[in-house]
Formats: structure tokens, C-alpha cells, sequence
């Protein structure tokens, strides 16, 4: 699918975090993307995609941006710029207009915004994240990230491709998983596994199913 599903897991776990949407998803997506017609992949380019939640907010995610790898965050009090790491970091916001120099991991347009304890912590914990998921699996202990987490993640990434693909709007039911009154987005969720791999079939040999 491209990077909308690469770097977009990245950033869009974290902005659902925020939102409190870890366990939901978007209700309403549109998006824009270059999809290559003479090349070596089918993988789409330069993209443009924005998303609604429930209650309102917009999550935009696109790679025209002054701003460099991150997710930033806008409200009433000014925003929030948390970036990869770090990579570089900024003396001011070039959104506005401004230069910018140096971008750090953690950025806002107020240092108070970034001071003191947040009000939804995360877990953290010394060990490599590899370490985490590995020692998960030996283990069965649950990983910072739920499989849920990951599912909604992936789920959002997917909703940002088909919109792209179909090159229209689309709407959501986040809680039935499936698009509303629109057969041809809803045909784009599953498609044909090929022998001898697919999940229903690694079940099956384990003797589960879905």
C-alpha cells in the first residue's frame, strides 16, 4: 500500500492515542493520492488525506508539509510538534511563516505546553521494544501496544488507502468495521489468499479459526 501504511502506522497510533481512538477509528475519510501508471510499483506517491472522528476532529496526513516526519497537534491553547527521534528541531513554527533552525523530538508553540506530567502517560520501560514483542510472544505478557491498538492502527491506514484508491469520500462504521451503504469500498477488505499461505488457513493447520 505504500507509505500511507508505512510511516502512517508510525504517526497515526500516535495522534489516535491522543485522541483517545486507540479502540475506534475515523467515521468520515477522503484523500488524494499519485498512484504511478508506467513504473516498476503500483505503490502510491505523494498523497493528501483527511480523516474526521466522531466527535469532530480532523486528522490530516500528508507528506506536502514544511514540517519534517512527525505528527503535530493543534488546539486552543497552541500546538504540539513530536517528531522521530532526534532529528531536528525547530526555534519557531515555519506553519507560521517563520525559519526554522534545528528540530527537537518534542516541540510546541509554548514551553508550558510541554512541561510537567501528561495526562494520558504511556507505559515505558528501559528494554529495546524488539526485546518487548519478543519476550511477549516467549512469555504470553502483554506488550505496551495491544493487539487492538495495532488492529485500529492498520484499520485507519487501510481507510486512507481506499479512500486514495476510490478517489472519493468515504464513511465509516467504526464499530461494525464496515463501510456504510458502499459495496465497492466494503469489497476492498478482503481479497483471495494464495496457497498455501492466509490466516484462515494458518489457523486452520493450528486448529483455531477466526
Amino acid at each position: 500500500m505504500g507509505m500511507i501504511a508505512n510511516w502512517g502506522a508510525h504517526h497515526i497510533d500516535i495522534a489516535q492515542w491522543a485522541l483517545d481512538m486507540e479502540s475506534s477509528g475515523p467515521v468520515r475519510v477522503r484523500g488524494r493520492a499519485d498512484f504511478p501508471k508506467r513504473r516498476l510499483w503500483d505503490a502510491h506517491g505523494k498523497l493528501d488525506v483527511r480523516m474526521e472522528y466522531a466527535d469532530g476532529t480532523l486528522l490530516r496526513v500528508t507528506d506536502d508539509s514544511v514540517y519534517p516526519n512527525g505528527v503535530r497537534f493543534v488546539g486552543d491553547k497552541g500546538w504540539i510538534f513530536c517528531g522521530r527521534g532526534s532529528v531536528k528541531t525547530m526555534t519557531n513554527d515555519p506553519g507560521a511563516g517563520g525559519k526554522h533552525g534545528r528540530w527537537r523530538p518534542l516541540e510546541a508553540s509554548r514551553k508550558e505546553l510541554i512541561e510537567g506530567e501528561v495526562e494520558r502517560p504511556l507505559a515505558r520501560n528501559p528494554s529495546n521494544h524488539h526485546r518487548i514483542w519478543l519476550e511477549g510472544i516467549r512469555t504470553r505478557t502483554p506488550t505496551h501496544v495491544s493487539p487492538e491498538t495495532a488492529h485500529r492502527t492498520t484499520t485507519a491506514c487501510i481507510l486512507a488507502y481506499t479512500a486514495m484508491n476510490l478517489k472519493r469520500p468515504l464513511i465509516w462504521d467504526p464499530a461494525a468495521e464496515r463501510f456504510v451503504g458502499d459495496a465497492e469500498a466494503n469489497a476492498t477488505l478482503s481479497r483471495p489468499e494464495r496457497e498455501p499461505y492466509g490466516v484462515r488457513r494458518s489457523l486452520a493447520r493450528a486448529g483455531m479459526k477466526l
